[in-house]
């Protein structure tokens, strides 16, 4: 293996640790938009406003915190 792939793969195993920290950090954030991303599909249950906007936010936050570590625009 030469020194760039080394390098990449450094600096790529450097970003997953990151994304990771940041994840455990906004644990709570995920689970709630999982379980959106489930409960609110079939019969029986619905959303309101504030519970979208709730989850517009909440994945808009993971959404940038992961851009901000990936090294991505946000």
């Amino acid at each position: 293996m030469n020194a760039l792939v080394k390098e990449w793969i450094s600096k790529a195993e450097g970003d997953l640790v990151c994304v990771r920290r940041e994840c455990r950090a906004r644990k709570e954030q995920l689970q709630l938009l999982d379980a959106y991303s489930v409960a609110f599909r079939y019969p029986g249950a619905s959303a309101n406003r504030d519970i979208a906007l709730t989850a517009q936010k909440y994945y808009q936050s993971v959404r940038t915190a992961c851009r901000i570590q990936l090294h991505l625009p946000t």
